[in-house]
């Protein structure tokens, strides 16, 4: 995809202007170093910001149009490209499988198409729910590929969207305290629940609408979603009853985040009071 030289040249010059200001606001040594050092992770950020915001919105769009005025049918594997990559954790090769599917439509008509992953297991006649959408001749797999897409570019859009907004602040000079507290409140309260729900709600949709597995499988994902479900239960307690973690210094470059006991608040306040 061809990109708008205007584009490029307002992002560049855009990162140029907030290069210069937050290394104006460090008040480091103005050297080339430190400006490429504090360029690098400006551009770094700018760029995750752009691609992971498009991309989300690029998904959540095709995902809505497809599944609004889509069908749902279970198509069949009919034949699978395959392709032999490299795994540096076992240091092997593994062979990787993209499934090619047929399936009919409620109008008679027998479509193929190539599905967009891979996989390593995988034989002929495997079933997989899709989503087909005649009009734009789209199909999009349901189950796990389709939650996986949407919290997985949310999640990067969440973090770089944040840091963005830290960038900008911290740029123009501005006061950050409420920056940071926010930033706190809203990984507490919201980016760590978000997590554990939305993978608690992955399990619980592949269970009940994900591919046949064996009985075994199921009950170790019975399982998890037992256990995930308690943790989520009591994170959302302890953090609404006693606040966001406080983060404590343990040793150096080690931090550890816990909740005061009540006693210990009323100590911190009658410390304070009696000074």
């Amino acid at each position: 995809m061809a990109i708008d030289p205007i584009y490029s040249t307002a992002f560049i010059l855009a990162t140029s202007i907030f290069t210069i200001l937050v290394v104006k606001r460090l008040g480091s040594q103005s050297g080339c170093i430190t400006y490429g050092y504090i360029g690098l992770i400006l551009f770094s950020i700018n760029i995750f910001f752009i691609f992971s915001g498009s991309i989300f919105i690029s998904t959540l769009k095709d995902t809505f149009t497809v599944l609004v005025s889509g069908e749902n049918y279970t198509a069949t594997v009919s034949s699978y490209s395959k392709e032999e990559v490299y795994d540096s954790d076992e240091d092997k090769y593994e062979t990787m499988y993209t499934p090619t599917v047929s399936f009919t439509t409620k109008y008679g008509q027998t479509i193929e198409r190539e599905l967009d992953f891979s996989t390593t297991n995988l034989e002929l006649g495997d079933a997989y729910k899709i989503n087909y959408n005649k009009l734009d001749d789209k199909v999009i797999t349901l189950g796990f590929m389709l939650f996986i897409k949407l919290a997985g570019t949310f999640i990067f859009c969440f973090i770089f969207s944040f840091l963005f907004i830290g960038e900008l602040l911290f740029a123009f000079n501005k006061n950050m305290d409420t920056y940071y507290s926010i930033v706190k409140k809203a990984g507490f309260y919201f980016f760590l629940p978000f997590l554990m729900i939305g993978f608690d709600a992955l399990l619980i949709y592949g269970l009940l609408n994900g591919n046949e597995v064996p009985f075994w499988v199921s009950l170790v994902l019975v399982f998890f979603i037992v256990v995930l479900t308690l943790a989520i239960v009591g994170y959302l307690k302890t953090t609404y009853a006693k606040g966001v973690p406080v983060m404590v210094q343990v040793a150096p470059n080690r931090w550890v985040g816990d909740w005061k006991e009540e006693e210990e608040e009323e100590e911190s306040i009658d410390s304070y009071s009696s000074d």
